[in-house]
């Protein structure tokens, strides 16, 4: 019985996790919600398409 339970325990619980971290495209950036992440810059210091922005500062190190 207890190994019935394991299994399906192993089964189901990826089921719940949900990752939101790892690698986002860059013009996906709108979508996520950073400032409920301790973000403090406006996203438009942090990527601009149209003018100079923090993205442009790494990339050229």
């Amino acid at each position: 019985m207890i190994y019935l339970k394991s299994i399906m325990l192993l089964v189901l619980l990826p089921a719940l996790l949900l990752a939101d971290e790892g690698m986002w495209p860059i013009t996906e950036i709108e979508n996520i919600d950073l400032a409920s992440k301790g973000l403090e810059l406006p996203l438009e210091q942090l990527y601009n398409p149209n003018g100079i922005s923090l993205v442009n500062a790494i990339v050229r190190l």
